[in-house]
């Protein structure tokens, strides 16, 4: 896993980061699906992983799928304490807005599923929507449409990610 990563690493010297596809898996750890946004590897700019996020969703996808270099760490900062939902999402915009990101389809890592999430937690508490409506300002914010592409994104694209946020 990490050898795949480093090795994006170093053959794409200006990447921040590379993530991985993942497997989603149940409480005693069954495949229940792979996640891979993207087919084969690339390097993505920063308006393509928003662009991605905005549409689909998290597309960089959980901490634990994701080698960052340290010094793209150190540049875009901390986690955020302010997003305590998508404080993953938070990052990985921060660290794409400092260069691109190189992104394996392989799916390197395990994500467990189980009904006693933090998430589902969080989302009866309303601090999943709170944090999606948050980001989604953000990301909204970080691009430089035409007239007509902002009503889209203000329009289509953002109900798509609240609706399969907010899911």
């Amino acid at each position: 896993c990490l050898e795949m990563q480093v090795g994006m690493l170093e053959r794409h010297p200006e990447v921040v980061m590379v993530p991985s596809g993942f497997r989603y898996i149940d409480g005693s750890g069954k495949k229940v699906r792979d996640v891979i946004w993207f087919p084969c590897e690339t390097v993505l700019r920063d308006v393509e992983v928003v662009a991605g996020t905005l549409i689909h969703g998290n597309v960089i996808g959980p901490p634990a799928a994701v080698l960052m270099r340290r010094s793209s760490l150190v540049k875009g900062g901390p986690f955020s304490e302010d997003l305590p939902q998508l404080l993953d999402v938070d990052m990985w915009l921060r660290l794409a807005a400092l260069g691109p990101v190189g992104y394996l389809p392989e799916p390197l890592c395990g994500f467990r599923l189980h009904p006693q999430t933090t998430t589902n937690e969080q989302r009866k508490l309303g601090i999943v929507r709170q944090d999606v409506l948050r980001i989604t300002e953000i990301m909204l914010r970080s691009v430089v449409p035409s007239p007509l592409a902002r009503r889209v994104a203000w329009g289509r694209v953002a109900g798509s990610f609240l609706k399969l946020a907010l899911a």
